[in-house]
């Protein structure tokens, strides 16, 4: 007869081999599934894209597919002006890199664009001839900015898509163009301190009325730098009186790249330290000190220009909603801000958070955290795969093996002594019986 423990172990061998197996095959199978339905949907998008399993309740736990609702201030950058060169008027705001969502990401490379391959549902991106939640409008400077937020609130608040309590926003501040080239104009008004001031209102009426939102704050860069961009094409040299005066003359170009300079740190000792951030407000500065030049000699990029030689053409909004993007996901002096080089889109790990100021500077502000970002990306990465249903699976298969191996060693254990026992107990009786016939012989013999 086969012994026990060598059929309870086969048994055992056998529930687990094939459980394992018929995971491995489903998981298998769920992953196929959701690559064919990718390529059926047409998506060009490498990432790994999910959303929180739960809604975030704070902004430092954001991740990109929780973004319900965008939203965007400024200028005529922001309105899309001179993304189609033939056409230097026209409002195309459908294609503006910080809220343009008219085209997929195949077509258009836009924020809203790429947060729609995390969220379908997202909302307020502009589309041609729909204006939706962008608020900025052309000639704005950053004294109207608290006057586009007071504008976006009452426009969000009177929304019955939006639930201002319970979604998250993300809106991009994109002003100053027009204030720096008017700078020769007006020294005073347009100072660095009044500009840093203006937007500070704005953002702090934005925190105080529009819970849960993640604002992004976009540097201006040193416009001077068109003055190249003249010296080599007498028609933006011949318009360049009417798009940015105060850079005609060098000695107000002078002027105007240190006070760009001065634009540029202000704002940042305004937002760097995380002074408007919250559990459910952050405030991200977004750098661009090098917007349109190149990285081989830092000369103006022409083809990241539009018709009128000062917007962006769609070559640069693409280029600025890669970068855009790429900087949501980095810290501190690691922000990426070369415009002019083929900006490729960052792939964030799956589960990473959106940067804020709050946790780039946790060091400093003597905010404690378990881990580095680094390596919470990491465990969140593993804590995230472990939530699987079919990772949960093989975990609790591995548990049965364990379980039946241990279990395997106590019966053979088991066993094993009982046999030893019956050994044991044979041996006694043998010598018992042979005692017992040694004495009766001798006792027979002796009567």
């Amino acid at each position: 007869m086969e012994p026990i423990e060598s059929r309870f172990m086969f048994l055992i061998f056998n529930v687990c081999l094939y459980t394992t197996i018929g995971f491995t095959f489903a998981s298998a199978n769920h992953s196929n599934s959701k690559e064919t339905a990718e390529k059926a949907a047409g998506i060009d998008f490498s990432c790994h894209v999910s959303q929180s399993k739960t809604q975030p309740k704070s902004v430092h736990r954001l991740t990109p597919g929780d973004i319900q609702v965008v939203a965007a201030l400024g200028d005529s950058i922001t309105t899309g002006v001179g993304i189609d060169a033939s056409y230097i008027t026209v409002d195309t705001s459908g294609h503006a890199f910080s809220i343009g969502g008219s085209d997929s990401l195949t077509k258009m490379t836009t924020l809203p664009s790429i947060l729609k391959m995390y969220n379908g549902n997202l909302y307020g991106y502009s589309s041609n001839g729909s204006r939706d939640l962008n608020v900025a409008f052309i000639g704005a400077e950053s004294q109207d900015m608290l006057t586009q937020a007071d504008t976006l609130i009452s426009r969000m608040q009177s929304d019955s898509n939006i639930d201002m309590e319970r979604d998250w926003k993300m809106i991009t501040l994109y002003v100053g163009l027009n204030d720096i080239c008017n700078t020769c104009h007006d020294v005073e008004k347009y100072s660095s301190f009044n500009y840093v001031t203006n937007i500070a209102k704005a953002i702090e009426r934005l925190k105080e009325k529009v819970p849960r939102a993640y604002v992004n704050v976009i540097q201006i860069f040193d416009v001077s730098i068109l003055r190249q961009v003249d010296a080599n094409d007498q028609y933006c040299e011949s318009i360049r009186p009417n798009t940015c005066p105060c850079i005609v003359k060098k000695e107000d170009a002078e002027v105007v790249s240190q006070l760009s300079q001065q634009y540029q740190e202000k704002l940042a000792e305004a937002i760097d330290d995380g002074n408007y951030d919250s559990d459910t407000f952050s405030v991200q500065l977004q750098r661009q000190n090098d917007l349109v030049t190149s990285l081989s000699d830092e000369t103006p990029d022409v083809t990241l220009l539009s018709g009128d030689c000062t917007h962006l053409s769609r070559k640069g909004h693409e280029r600025s909603a890669a970068t855009l993007w790429n900087n949501l996901f980095t810290a501190g002096e690691r922000t990426v801000n070369n415009y002019a080089t083929g900006v490729e889109l960052v792939c964030p790990e799956e589960g990473a958070y959106l940067s804020t100021s709050t946790s780039n500077n946790a060091n400093k502000n003597g905010i404690s955290f378990e881990v580095s970002n680094e390596n919470h990306f990491k465990n969140t990465r593993l804590m995230k795969k472990l939530n699987h249903p079919y990772y949960a699976a093989m975990l609790i298969t591995l548990f049965i093996i364990m379980i039946a191996l241990v279990a395997s060693c106590v019966i053979c254990c088991a066993v094993k002594d009982g046999k030893e026992d019956r050994l044991q107990l044979y041996d006694y009786m043998f010598d018992n019986e042979k005692m017992y016939y040694y004495n009766f012989y001798d006792n027979e013999d002796g009567y």
